[in-house]
């Protein structure tokens, strides 16, 4: 009985012995990161390395894509100790459409917020044509990898709210118990798993080379495939559109996929302008249990995190309401007033508990300012990602000061 009494103190101080030892590796593993020098390149959200350009009617602009696949600088990974890292998730509005990097709201704001001691650093997730869920999944890969310290979801008006489906929910409770104890520990398997993941999958991606003329035949391309798919009420709403209209969708130099949209839906932004009495209540439930997930991650990492409702050109600008109208989308003098656009995503902010801006009344000032967005793309110009950069800095500086302060 002795005997079995001193393999049983034994055992309990060799698992004592075992936790305190992992404990005290978990203070120091921070001190020990991934260098980046060991990280070959990553297929985050482009092919790494691609060089193209873009011409429309309305702009000629070129991208680079770094060395992780984003639309950025290259990123330190980890994160210099005196960077206040800003990771933005977002679409069209957020990557910059029509514009350089440098002059995207993302890119203005990062001079104009101060944190005391840190050099402010904003990292751009956006990419065309995504959506909520897209947002999601990308940053259960970039939040570990990237360690931000502020996480903006960059919700589009009207346009993200099309897209709502089911949640996949994280159920991880072993690595919530595991993130309790040796938080170091975890983050940094969880950025190896991540890192090793990306890797894998980025090896056979070869890096985009096209230029404006290649991408202006590749749009020449998909509206011919998009005419063939009309339906004959399409077709008639088609060439009830402008000539000129037709001819720039024809040779390339108008988004063709805009002109899809609006011969499919064109109603659809009227619809989204009432949201509440278009959407049934289960979407509302969705985007709150998106924002849910990206609460959970955003504590794991030890981040803020804060939706930004960005302002859609033709909810707050008179001569982008026209311009969509240019292409066969209808409209309603209410777009211009509605609040439902934001009420929505404020309420399934308020359900998921987590901090919500948006700067609808103060763009709306500018409603007769013709240089804010793209004339007939409705996306901003650099003159109108200037103005939401001037708009948002001062309230995301007062989230910032105040969740600084408490911490």
């Amino acid at each position: 009985m002795k005997k079995y009494i001193k393999n049983l103190l034994l055992l309990c101080a060799s698992v004592l012995f075992t936790l305190l030892f992992v404990l005290i590796v978990d203070k120091f593993i921070a001190f020990l990161p991934v260098s980046f020098s060991s990280i070959k390149p990553l297929f985050l959200i482009f092919p790494p390395h691609s060089e193209e350009e873009f011409v429309s009617s309305d702009f000629r602009y070129k991208v680079k894509i770094n060395s992780i696949g984003i639309r950025e600088r290259e990123i330190s990974i980890p994160k210099g100790q005196d960077t206040f890292r800003i990771v933005v998730f977002g679409d069209s509005y957020t990557y910059g459409w029509g514009v350089s990097a440098e002059e995207t709201w993302v890119r203005q704001m990062e001079n104009k917020l101060q944190v005391k001691g840190k050099k402010i650093e904003t990292v751009n997730l956006g990419k065309p044509g995504t959506n909520p869920f897209f947002y999601l999944d990308l940053a259960q890969k970039a939040i570990p990898l990237l360690q931000p310290d502020l996480v903006i979801v960059a919700m589009l008006q009207g346009d993200d709210l099309c897209f709502l489906g089911e949640v996949k929910k994280d159920r991880e409770f072993i690595s919530s118990i595991l993130l309790k104890i040796y938080p170091n520990i975890y983050k940094w398997i969880q950025q190896r798993k991540i890192l090793s993941l990306l890797e894998k999958t980025s090896t056979n991606a070869p890096p985009l080379m096209n230029s404006a003329q290649k991408n202006q035949l590749s749009a020449q391309q998909s509206a011919k495939e998009i005419m063939k798919q009309f339906t004959p009420e399409e077709e008639i709403r088609f060439h009830q559109l402008d000539r000129e209209i037709q001819q720039l969708f024809l040779d390339g130099l108008l988004n063709p996929f805009l002109i899809a949209v609006s011969m499919k839906n064109p109603d659809l932004f009227i619809k989204t302008a009432n949201v509440f009495n278009t959407f049934p209540p289960e979407k509302l439930k969705t985007l709150s249990e998106i924002f849910i997930e990206f609460k959970k991650l955003t504590k794991k990492q030890g981040s803020l995190l804060m939706i930004f409702n960005v302002p859609q050109s033709f909810f707050v600008n008179k001569h982008a309401l026209a311009g969509i109208q240019k292409v066969g989308f209808q409209t309603c003098p209410e777009m211009l007033t509605s609040t439902q656009i934001d009420q929505f995503v404020e309420k399934a902010c308020a359900m998921a508990k987590v901090p919500f801006l948006e700067i609808t009344s103060e763009m709306r000032e500018h409603q007769d300012n013709p240089n804010l967005f793209f004339s007939l793309d409705s996306h901003p110009t650099p003159a109108g990602h200037q103005l939401i950069a001037n708009l948002l800095a001062p309230k995301m500086q007062s989230f910032l000061d105040q969740q600084l302060v408490s911490k």
